[in-house]
């Protein structure tokens, strides 16, 4: 099927933004689509790959038209998971996990219970069922379009943007990857340095340093190979944010401001790097809207420039 574009759960996780798009069909899945506000015909293209939370909640949505809207991308959230996603109670025990002063037995509850009611979602989107439905949608759409397309991906889905950075045969011809660049948040699943190794696209990479499933080590170990092999014309960059935990970036607490802030600024990291790897002319970016609100820079960014922000 072509590709071309046709014309509340828990409130302090749930950003409270509006999410206006319209729901199509595109590459033979539900898609929902955020437009730019102009230039629709040509605007560069953004899939998001959600978390478990999957294509209909709504911060997957709000960040789509967020990402549209600021960077002028034509944002499409299909639905990897086929009418399924995570168990969003989930959502609360975890809120009340992170919440502070919890006695250790108490975690142990929660963190059972939440397990308990991820594991049917695991297993129902595991890599052997998914991967080749993530990979027959990013084929189709780039076959039928000649537009740059960008991947952001979450949790859950970050696995699967770290493997579209990959050369592939299946690749339009004289475009060795399905996608231009990628942004990817608090991947899980992925194995460091494998899926790390191959990256061959620029890459931004987005990590708290209170996540309890990506350790600090394996960030380093991260850092230290998209360094490697980062070059002129294809950088990447690993930004550490300070006390956000696994998930900041798609639903962070919005009543804790360090993790508001924290994922105010992941939006801005992905909508600053799309636009530079995405955007081929000065033209294709004038009166793109800037961020609204004043945040804190994160600990530190890296790449092949190797800056260092402190706060």
């Amino acid at each position: 099927m072509s590709c071309e574009p046709l014309g509340q759960y828990v409130p302090d996780v749930v950003d409270p933004g509006t999410a206006n798009g319209e729901e199509s069909e595109m590459c033979s899945l539900r898609t929902y689509i955020a437009k730019p506000n102009f230039d629709r015909n040509i605007a560069p293209i953004v899939v998001i790959i959600p978390d478990a939370f999957g294509w209909t909640f709504d911060n997957a949505r709000i960040m789509a038209e967020e990402y549209a809207s600021r960077g002028n991308f034509l944002v499409l959230v299909p639905d990897f998971m086929n009418g399924d996603h995570a168990d969003e109670r989930i959502l609360a025990s975890m809120d009340q996990f992170n919440a502070p002063d919890v006695s250790l037995f108490k975690k142990v509850l929660l963190g059972s219970q939440a397990l308990k009611r991820l594991l049917p979602f695991l297993y129902r989107n595991r890599r052997s069922v998914v991967q080749q439905r993530i990979l027959s949608f990013f084929e189709t759409l780039r076959n039928d379009n000649t537009r740059p397309i960008g991947v952001a991906a979450f949790g859950w889905g970050g696995l699967y943007a770290i493997q579209l950075t990959h050369p592939r045969l299946s690749a339009t011809p004289g475009r060795r990857t399905l996608v231009d660049a990628a942004f990817v948040a608090h991947p899980t699943s992925a194995k460091v340095p494998d899926d790390f190794d191959l990256v061959s696209v620029p890459l931004s990479f987005a990590i708290g340093t209170e996540d309890i499933l990506v350790k600090s080590s394996r960030v380093n170990t991260i850092r230290e190979i998209l360094s490697r092999n980062a070059s002129p014309t294809v950088e990447h960059e690993t930004v550490l944010y300070q006390g956000a935990k696994h998930g900041f970036a798609m639903r962070g607490n919005q009543e804790n401001r360090e993790e508001r802030v924290a994922g105010l600024q992941a939006v801005d990291q992905a909508v600053a790097w799309f636009v530079r790897w995405l955007h081929h002319t000065p033209q294709e970016t004038q009166g793109l809207p800037a961020s609204d609100d004043t945040v804190t820079p994160p600990i530190y960014t890296s790449g092949p420039r190797e800056e260092d922000v402190q706060l």
